[in-house]
């Protein structure tokens, strides 16, 4: 943990200063627009090539801001998909909380993230992902490993080792090196069926 928040609300305070900041999301939405989605695009059809991902699976992009990641996963084909974050976008991303997921148990068959770091309590981050995964959905998560995040990242990530003992009913099905936005690591994982 790199911040020392006296309460949760301070926290979401520090977040929302980022998200609702009028010059980053004109950037955004703009200048970064498109260049995010091809970026998205191109990992996301990796993963159905991988028979990780299909036309069919119902998705979830966690901490996804404006977005992109939503416009990608639709891009591929993907069309069930909707983005989560403290500010809504809509109609891609609706209001809602990491920690505490506005969505009921086992409703997703494939879950992304690359606000990791953001997460104050990683393990209510991971556990929610858990939770709202169906069995045998697939969890995507790109972090950064050996760097520091932005001023809003909340934690830092020295190994994976850490981050895949916090999830409880998932296995990894692979780790590899990806260079996507400052994030150098994929960490893919699959809920167990039982």
């Amino acid at each position: 943990m790199r911040h020392n928040f006296n309460t949760y609300d301070s926290y979401l305070k520090h977040q929302l200063n980022k998200t609702l900041n009028p010059k980053l999301k004109n950037l955004w939405v703009t200048r970064d627009w498109e260049r995010k989605i091809e970026v998205f695009s191109k990992f996301f059809n990796k993963l159905k090539n991988q028979n990780l991902l299909a036309n069919n699976s119902k998705s979830l992009c966690i901490g996804a801001r404006v977005g992109q990641e939503v416009v990608a996963l639709k891009r591929v084909d993907v069309s069930d998909s909707v983005g989560i974050d403290l500010v809504p976008f809509p109609p891609l991303v609706v209001q809602g909380d990491f920690h505490d997921q506005p969505f009921k148990n086992s409703t997703f068959d494939f879950e992304f993230s690359n606000v990791f770091d953001h997460a104050l309590y990683p393990s209510k981050f991971v556990g929610e992902i858990e939770r709202t995964l169906k069995p045998g959905g697939i969890c995507v998560l790109h972090v950064a490993v050996f760097k520091r995040g932005d001023k809003y990242s909340a934690n830092d990530l020295f190994n994976v080792d850490g981050l895949v003992g916090l999830f409880k009913v998932c296995d990894v099905v692979h780790v590899i090196k990806v260079d996507g936005f400052g994030l150098d690591t994929e960490i893919v994982l699959r809920k167990r069926k039982s």
